[in-house]
């Protein structure tokens, strides 16, 4: 049918769906593609389509992604976490750095950021936009940007606009997150003495208007202090864990100070503790 009628959408619709349902994923998204255009200017593009058109664009995307990550591996130059505050390549990962890596996936309430859930497109044309005065503040433009970049796995990018946010000229009525976010990335690119210095700030941060995730921040910044200053590690994931006695992630954390700095046994007795009260 296809040859017959090149520009009737119903057949490249139909064999679409056919490559669809035999996995053959590069065909069908060809096939629905040529429908979207074909019905682009009737504004008529059927919903089982858009649905497919998802759907494939999601599996072939994260096949690609597997494929890359894999070639990644098998490269022993590459590094996986580029860090836009560097423009050499880093070293690997501390053992703090993978600990911060955790807490950072389950981290900030990035959802938060955009309570009116913004798209990516309008948040950036709104940035390119901006005029002083305007409401919300850049910074909190930038705020919101950066925490959907996040969610989308758009790491490089999502940093730049937390360090942006940051800045205090930005008016972010969000600082403490926002500087929590680039202490997070700081520490995941390696750069831990960057991102103590930042961390130490916002120990003495006033955040006014909501109340900051405080076992967060001290999760990241006794494991940043790992490969620093293991006294002060030692002394802030104490603190935490008298802050948050019944925390499963502050004595998470002070065990994995404890066996870094060789006490083994009082990294265990803290982890059965922690068990005890569940």
């Amino acid at each position: 049918m296809v040859s017959l009628f090149p520009l009737e959408s119903a057949g490249y619709a139909n064999r679409g769906e056919a490559y669809y349902k035999m996995g053959q994923e590069e065909k069908a998204l060809h096939d629905l593609t040529m429908v979207s255009l074909l019905e682009a200017e009737k504004q008529s593009i059927p919903e089982r389509v858009q649905q497919l058109l998802s759907q494939l664009e999601t599996s072939i995307g994260s096949r690609l992604a597997r494929a890359e990550l894999a070639r990644r591996a098998r490269d022993g130059d590459f590094v996986a976490f580029s860090s836009p505050f560097h423009s050499k390549k880093l070293p690997p990962p501390t053992k703090a750095a993978c600990i911060s890596r955790l807490a950072f996936y389950s981290s900030e309430r990035s959802a938060a950021y955009n309570p009116d859930h913004l798209d990516l497109v309008t948040l950036t044309k709104r940035i390119s936009d901006f005029s002083a005065g305007s409401s919300p503040s850049l910074g909190d433009l930038y705020l919101m940007r950066g925490g959907l970049l996040k969610s989308e796995k758009m790491f490089l990018h999502a940093a730049e606009d937390f360090a942006k946010a940051a800045e205090p000229a930005s008016g972010c009525s969000q600082p403490f997150n926002a500087l929590l976010e680039t202490a997070t990335f700081r520490c995941l690119c390696g750069d831990n003495a960057g991102a103590r210095a930042l961390f130490a700030e916002l120990a003495t941060m006033a955040a006014p208007g909501f109340e900051p995730n405080w076992e967060n921040f001290y999760a990241k910044y006794a494991t940043c202090l790992v490969s620093l200053d293991m006294k002060e590690a030692l002394r802030v994931s104490g603190a935490a864990v008298e802050k948050f006695p019944s925390s499963a992630e502050m004595r998470l954390v002070r065990g994995f100070v404890l066996q870094s700095a060789g006490n083994t046994a009082e990294a265990m007795r803290v982890g059965k503790e922690g068990e005890s009260e569940e």
